[in-house]
């Protein structure tokens, strides 16, 4: 089964920071649960 499309503009995405001294920044190009989707 083919996976679903996500499309989401720039500002609909969320970047973390795994601990606050980080400079580098972590922005997961999807949510499960949010989107609705399975990694399965």
């Amino acid at each position: 089964m083919p996976a679903p499309a996500i499309a989401k503009s720039h500002d609909a995405y969320r970047a973390f920071k795994i601990t606050p001294q980080d400079t580098n920044w972590f922005i997961p190009l999807f949510d499960p649960v949010a989107d609705g989707v399975s990694f399965t």
